[in-house]
This record gives structure tokens, C-alpha cells and sequence, in this order.
């Protein structure tokens, strides 16, 4: 097959599952067509470009609708938009949009607001989060499928709607002007001082200017580590892609592609003035895909960076617009791509090096592997762990704060036992056994007092401890004594009764949930009646009866 090179080079290639955010429509393909000029030129396109023949019996359908269904059975990327949809579509990619500014969620009541875009239409209204948007003008929103919901609210610049929103139990009339938001495909922030975070939101046409210009803000801040974030990134611009590329390994190949008319392309990154030199990980999930999926296979085939999350979408193909005589577009697979490597993305992705399912925050794990200190004269009060061949080294007062528990509870649960988990005492790391891998607690809760288990325990117990010793009432309270979920790491509201100078009996405030486990803990720190620290930490595990 035919070999070619590209360097720099404007591509307007897409490589997109089709973004649809919490705030844009979705995109729905135009119903069938018969004029034949557009038939026939739809046809002659595919016949031309389409990345693999087409036989008759897709070719010859009677209407546009018809031919795209035939396609859709094996590829769902090939569309036919109208002109006013594919302009959304592409304002999707570069995060624009016309509208009042918000981020939304549907719920039962209509369009609840999840956040309000500074700047925005809806911020000058005084919207709110937690604001259920009920009406659209004459339109009822309850339990209206999203599309159309948020297509009563959407319009074009500078029409106005008419909303009715519940705030509690006010209801309150607003009229707003309509306008083009854009929002930025890159976000970046310094996380403890010393790790940069960028999120890529999706790879529109000036996304990897935004990364630059992010990226050399936080080098000037003497970061030591970044994160990337794909996670949610649907894709965009091939060129986008490959100019993000050149920051983590320069101008070497970054893709390669096969089609039926042109065989085998290789195109390189683009030679950026800045490459990144420090450790990085990159977050993905299910639906990071296409150009996500092209920047992480090149950085992860010239081992740029340590990979965290689930699978990725597996979207190996390349789409390109073709606009046809009546201004609507066909936008039609061409190609199927490949890493530098050689490696298979479709239908495939992109395996992370550490999997962390999605009811665990990736971002966390990311962060308690950047935590990791260089060197420690002073072991005590640290864990480490090993991770896949990561060494983790965290402070425990951390890994109990509600944000970091079930992503340290994962690490846990993939760490390499045989002497790998190690506890930091006064003496330097000690050897947690195996078995602690099955008592949680322990981890958390280094040499604290276990108490036996108490199993079975009803949704609305209340539990006793036996101080053993008399106790100084106002140091009997939530800040010493917590009630724990073992899952999440939240602190169960309590309260306490403490008729008894060597007994409290602690009490929830709302049921506890059935088949749940909780930990009861009591601190070291919590005050005896003669003015002295009880001394040892006291921890109870709890089981629900489910």
C-alpha cells in the first residue's frame, strides 16, 4: 500500500462520537430526502470515499434516510445533516452554543440548572442552581425527552423565551434574551500547590492554542506533575489532536490511517516550542473517544504517561464532511486509524494501566499518587503501597477525608500484597500482613483498638461505648467519636447521650441503610475526666441487616 507523510497541515478531518453536553442538543440525522439531484450526489460521495465498498443493495435505497440506515448497521458515524444541524454539531466540538448560558439535568419536573455560566443571559436573570425550569414559553418541560425539552429553551441569537422556574417553593417568571455562549474546550487549575491540571473538554479548532498557552502558565508556577483529563471528550478536529501531541512527544508519528482510496497515511505531531518533561496521567473513561482516543494512544505507545480510569470508547474511525448542493452536509467514515504503534482502536480503546471503575473518582487516585513525598525522614503516620509497579507513599490523615476514601479503598484493592503495603511507625516501614487486606478498618485506622464485629444491627440502632473510665463529657462529641460508611467515607450525623460517666451511647440521626457497614470510631485524642488524652484509638465495625 501507498505511504505518505503529513507534518502541518489543516486537516478538516473529524474524529467525533458526536458531543452531546448537558447543555447542547443532540444531534439527529435529517429525515429521508428523495429529491434525486441530492440522492445521486450522496450516492456518487459514498461510492467515491467511503472507507469500504459499498455494495448495490446499500447504494441503490430509494431515499437518503434509507441508504444512512443501511450504513448505520455497521457504522453509526456516517450522518447526513441538515445545514442548521451540522452548524451545531460544530459549535459542539468548540464548545458554542446559542442559548441562556447553563448546564443542565432533566429530572421528573422539568429542566433542573446544575450551574450557571458566568457571563451569561442566565446569570444576568439571577438564575440559580437548583432552579427547575417547568415552562418554555407556552411549553410544559415535565417528562419531555432532552432534545426536545431543551430545544423550547434554545433559539437563535437574540429571541427571546419566556421561562417559568421553581426556586423551593416560589415560582418565578423570567424572559431571556437569547446569545452565543462559548465555553472553553480547555480547563486548567494548580491542585496542592504543585500539579498541573488540564482538561481537555473537547479538540476543537483553537483548543490546542488553549492547552498551549494553559500549559506554559502552570510550567511558569514550578509545577512537578501533571494531569490530563479526557474523561467525557467526544472528540473533534484531527489536527487538534495531533498539535496537542507535539507538547508530550514532538513531531514523530502520531497516527496512521487506512482507507480504500489512499491506503496507508502516517502523520506526525507538530513541533511545539514546549514539551512536557514531568511525570503525567492521563484519565479516560468509556466516553473518551476519537481524537481522545488518538492523543492517548500515541502517548501511551511512547510511554508519556500512566493511564487511569476504565476502557475507552473504541472509535477508530475518521469522518469528513462533504457539503452537498442544498448546503446540508454528509459527513461520511473515510478511514480507520491506528496508534504509532500499530495498535487497533476500534471497537477496542484504550485500556488504562490502573482500571478505576466510575463509582470511584479517578481524579482523587491521580492525586494521592502526585501526593507521594520525594523523601521522608519521618515515616511515621504514612502509608505505601504498590500499585502495578507504582509506589504510593500517603499521609493517613488524608486517606480518611470523605474525598479521598473510596479512591484510596481502590488502590487498596489492587494492591500487591507480599510485603508491598507498608506502615509507617517510629522505627521506619513495617509489614502490614495479608490479612489486613481484609480488615479495611485497619488501613484507615492504624493501631486503633478493634472491637469485636457487630453484625445484623437494625436501621435505627443506637450503639454503646464502654470507655471503661470515666470521661469528660464536653470532649464526647463528633469531632472525637464518628460514625462512618465503610463505602463512601461520609460521616453519618449523630448525637450523643451521656447519662453515664464511662458510657455514651451514640445516635444517629436518620437511618442507616439497610445491608450497609459503618465503622464506629472513637479518637485517641478524646479527653478522660482527669484532663488526660484516652491515649489508644478505638474502631468498631457495623453491619446492617439488609
Amino acid at each position: 500500500m501507498g505511504e505518505k507523510s503529513y507534518k502541518s497541515k489543516r486537516l478538516y478531518k473529524l474524529l467525533s462520537i458526536g458531543i452531546v453536553t448537558v447543555f447542547i442538543l443532540s444531534f439527529l440525522t435529517a429525515l429521508a430526502y428523495s429529491d434525486d439531484s441530492v440522492i445521486n450526489e450522496v450516492r456518487g460521495d459514498l461510492k467515491k470515499s467511503y472507507v469500504d465498498a459499498l455494495p448495490d443493495s446499500v447504494l441503490n435505497q430509494p431515499t437518503v434516510d434509507a441508504i444512512i440506515k443501511e450504513i448505520n448497521k455497521t457504522d453509526t458515524h456516517t450522518e447526513y445533516f441538515t445545514a442548521d444541524k451540522y452548524k451545531d454539531f460544530e459549535d459542539s466540538i468548540n464548545n458554542t452554543y446559542t442559548g441562556i448560558g447553563v448546564g443542565i439535568e432533566i429530572v421528573p419536573q422539568g429542566v433542573e440548572i446544575t450551574q450557571v455560566f458566568d457571563g451569561s443571559p442566565a446569570q444576568a436573570a439571577k438564575m440559580k442552581p437548583g432552579d427547575i425550569i417547568m415552562m418554555a414559553g407556552s411549553h410544559i418541560l415535565a417528562e419531555l425527552p432532552d432534545d426536545v425539552a431543551l430545544s423550547y429553551i434554545k433559539g437563535p441569537e437574540g429571541t427571546s423565551v419566556n421561562l417559568k422556574v421553581k426556586r423551593g417553593t416560589e415560582l418565578l417568571n423570567m424572559d431571556i434574551v437569547r446569545r452565543q455562549i462559548n465555553l472553553p474546550t480547555v480547563n486548567s487549575k494548580i491542585l496542592d500547590n504543585h500539579v498541573g491540571y488540564l482538561q481537555i473538554v473537547s479538540f476543537g479548532s483553537d483548543t490546542a492554542a488553549k492547552f498551549g498557552e494553559a500549559l506554559k502558565s502552570e510550567e511558569a508556577k514550578k509545577v512537578d506533575s501533571y494531569i490530563v483529563d479526557l474523561r467525557y471528550n467526544g472528540g473533534g478536529f484531527l489536527d487538534t489532536a495531533l498539535n496537542i501531541a507535539g507538547y508530550f512527544f514532538g513531531d514523530k508519528l502520531a497516527l496512521i490511517t487506512r482507507s480504500r482510496i489512499e491506503g496507508e497515511l502516517h502523520y506526525d505531531a507538530a513541533k511545539q516550542d514546549i514539551q512536557i518533561d514531568k511525570p503525567v496521567i492521563f484519565l479516560i473513561n468509556e466516553y473518551s473517544a476519537s481524537a481522545s482516543e488518538i492523543l492517548s494512544g500515541a502517548v501511551k505507545d511512547y510511554g508519556k504517561a500512566y493511564f487511569l480510569g476504565v476502557r475507552s470508547y473504541g472509535k477508530g474511525s475518521v469522518q469528513q464532511p462533504f457539503t452537498l448542493s442544498n448546503k446540508d452536509v454528509l459527513k461520511m467514515t473515510i478511514e480507520k486509524f491506528y496508534s504509532p504503534k500499530g495498535n487497533t482502536i476500534d471497537k477496542v480503546g484504550i485500556t488504562p494501566d490502573l482500571i478505576v471503575p466510575d463509582d470511584v473518582d479517578a481524579m482523587r487516585v491521580a492525586e494521592l499518587i502526585f501526593d507521594s513525598p520525594k523523601a521522608l525522614k519521618d515515616t511515621k503516620g504514612y502509608v505505601k503501597i504498590n500499585v502495578n509497579g507504582k509506589t504510593i507513599v500517603s499521609q493517613i490523615s488524608k486517606l480518611d477525608d470523605p474525598v479521598y476514601w473510596s479512591s484510596y479503598k481502590q488502590l487498596l484493592n489492587v494492591a500487591t500484597t507480599g510485603g508491598a503495603i507498608m506502615l509507617g511507625t517510629d522505627k521506619g516501614w513495617t509489614e502490614i500482613s495479608k490479612n489486613s487486606l481484609k480488615d479495611q478498618a485497619n488501613m484507615f485506622f492504624p493501631n486503633y483498638k478493634l472491637q469485636a464485629k457487630l453484625n445484623g444491627a437494625s436501621i435505627n440502632s443506637k450503639f454503646d461505648i464502654d470507655f471503661k473510665a470515666k470521661m469528660l463529657k464536653s470532649s464526647v462529641n463528633d469531632k472525637n467519636i464518628e460514625l462512618i460508611d465503610v463505602a463512601s467515607g461520609e460521616r453519618v450525623p449523630v448525637s450523643f447521650n451521656t447519662a453515664s460517666a464511662t458510657v455514651a451511647t451514640v445516635m444517629p440521626k436518620a437511618q442507616l441503610k439497610k445491608g450497609g457497614e459503618y465503622y464506629l470510631v472513637v479518637s485517641p485524642k478524646t479527653i478522660k475526666s482527669d484532663n488526660k488524652a484516652l491515649g489508644y484509638g478505638i474502631i468498631e465495625e457495623i453491619t446492617i441487616a439488609k
